[in-house]
């Protein structure tokens, strides 16, 4: 029998982690465009060799990782590690908070997609398609923040939840999306990816996105935050596991969250089994979907269980966030400014619905309806009805 051995197999090709070197640019629009063709975004085909094209674009990302983390460095967001007094050897998972987060009197917590990287909303809108780099990852929502106060204290701290890179790539002594995981260098062209160990790959406390929301409300808010400072929730990617979280716990966070915004939902409100949380979601939660109506259109979506609007976005749900941060924060800021506040209710007027002339509270109808439909239901949340403290440790 014969075989090849490693050093005759085809090498895998290279490229330089240097956008200028990758033939790209920043212009004075905050976007990333070819140096050949200025009006052209990054172009991902370019061989008929997957890998190829894939070991380019982890190259290209990571030149725009650095960027947005730099960034967000700039504006004063700062690095911790979880677990909390892990080393930089160790087992970690980062995330991004604001200095002097205990002095805050007002935090948002950030759960971007599971299938990015810290602060990055979407790949396919970062510098790309209109969107400045900016736009399109967390550092216009920290900017925006400070918008609202006169002093650094006053305005709302940030966490920047990294349920992404949960993967801890051991030789390179980091945190890493399943994404780069499968990009990593190998021997040879044809060689197999590595698999990923359970025990040795993953973060203590932090094994799967479930794990790492438990951590970052049960330990870093705990520990971090003050216990009188108010928090604003922004889930995105459904959502649906922040909110099996605060359903299986609501009683422990009810008083402290004060309103939850929502990208792409991906739920019911059936699958929600605390009555409470449902009527919090009626009052303070808002969804953002994709939908081609203008921008901020509030539309007539009852099974979400919240008021639901328009992210301008028709098609990529991914990119939600990248058009609705602005309106998000500026939500949480009514919340805050008015003990009052509740969501406006839907009202439908006209058509064969509305016999007698009389607005009709569809919203409400419909919420009702969902109510007797599916009353006791966990739909797709599994509730313990228990505190998930130990799961976090």
């Amino acid at each position: 029998m014969y075989r090849r051995v490693v050093i005759s197999l085809p090498k895998e090709p290279v490229f330089p982690y240097n956008l200028t070197q990758l033939g790209y640019f920043i212009n004075d629009r905050d976007e990333v465009k070819s140096v050949a063709n200025p009006e052209e975004d990054f172009k991902y085909k370019v061989s008929k060799n997957e890998r190829y094209n894939d070991l380019r674009k982890e190259a290209y990302t990571s030149c725009l990782r650095k960027v947005v983390l730099d960034r967000l460095a700039g504006t004063g967001m700062k690095t911790i590690l979880l677990p909390l007094g892990a080393e930089e050897s160790q087992p970690h998972v980062p995330i991004l908070v604001s200095k002097e987060l205990q002095k805050r009197s007002r935090v948002v917590i950030v759960f971007g997609s599971p299938n990015e990287d810290l602060g990055i909303w979407c790949y396919r809108k970062l510098g790309s398609n209109g969107c400045s780099i900016s736009a399109g990852s967390a550092v216009d929502l920290v900017k925006r923040l400070s918008s609202y106060h006169a002093s650094e204290t006053e305005t709302p701290g940030v966490i920047i939840a990294n349920t992404g890179q949960l993967l801890w790539h051991r030789k390179g002594k980091r945190a890493v999306s399943f994404n780069t995981w499968n990009v990593m260098p190998r021997k040879s062209a044809v060689s197999k990816g590595y698999r990923i160990d359970d025990k040795k790959n993953r973060v203590p406390g932090n094994e799967d996105p479930d794990q790492h929301i438990q951590y970052v409300f049960n330990t870093v808010v705990m520990k971090l935050v003050d216990e009188n400072a108010g928090l604003d929730i922004i889930a995105s990617a459904g959502g649906m596991d922040v909110l099996k979280f605060l359903d299986d716990n609501w009683s422990t966070w009810k008083d402290r969250i004060n309103a939850i915004a929502l990208a792409n939902p991906l739920y019911r409100i059936s699958d929600i089994l605390d009555e409470n949380l449902r009527q919090f979601l009626k009052k303070r939660g808002r969804a953002y979907i994709a939908n081609d109506e203008p921008l901020g259109s509030l539309l007539c979506e009852p099974q979400y269980g919240c008021a639901v609007y328009s992210s301008g976005e028709p098609e990529f749900a991914e990119t939600i966030l990248s058009t609705t941060h602005e309106l998000i924060l500026d939500f949480f800021h009514a919340v805050a400014t008015d003990q009052n506040f509740i969501n406006p209710e839907i009202l439908i007027f006209g058509g064969e619905r509305d016999t007698d002339s009389q607005g009709v509270d569809a919203f409400a109808q419909e919420l009702a309806s969902e109510d007797r439909n599916d009353q006791g239901e966990g739909g797709i949340f599994t509730h313990t009805g228990e505190d998930n403290d130990d799961l976090a440790r």
